[in-house]
């Protein structure tokens, strides 16, 4: 997930990275709905600080309605930042300021090849070499489980 300050502060940073990995994350949504967590955590914790100054008179009255209220808006935060999350996890991590962007793998770009490419006909399945080596018993493996597993 990529930090939540970064989307707050370069919004467009995330657009952008959003169009071009294809992605359909309502970037204006996701800040708006941060927007009104923020500010619905605020609202909350000012209802704390309120019970707190009421919880040491005698107005239980006004307490009890200020729980009811605090509860409410807690709940409020608990909805907001779940549907908040649900976007968030979507939206794609950036490129690095040096990765090539293209529509498909054509935009690739290869950097180094390490080792030799076999050629097609000495090329060989992961069975076959393990045949090979003797790290695969085949007999004892279709004995146990039935034919084309192996140990």
């Amino acid at each position: 997930m990529i930090d939540i300050a970064l989307l707050r502060n370069e919004p467009e940073l995330v657009r952008h990275t959003c169009r071009a990995k294809g992605s359909d994350v309502d970037v204006d949504k996701l800040i708006e709905l941060d927007s009104e967590v923020r500010r619905m955590q605020v609202h909350a914790e000012s209802l704390r600080s309120q019970q707190k100054r009421l919880g040491k008179g005698v107005d239980i009255e006004a307490a009890r309605a200020l729980k009811a209220e605090l509860q409410q808006a807690a709940e409020q935060v608990r909805v907001l930042q779940e549907e908040r999350d649900a976007l968030w996890v979507r939206v794609p991590n950036l490129f690095a300021d040096d990765t090539p962007q293209g529509a498909d793998d054509e935009g690739n770009v290869e950097l180094r090849r390490v080792g030799e490419n076999l050629p097609v006909d000495e090329a060989r399945a992961h069975d076959t070499i393990g045949a090979k080596l003797g790290i695969f018993d085949m007999a004892r493996g279709a004995e146990v489980s039935g034919s084309g597993f192996y140990y």
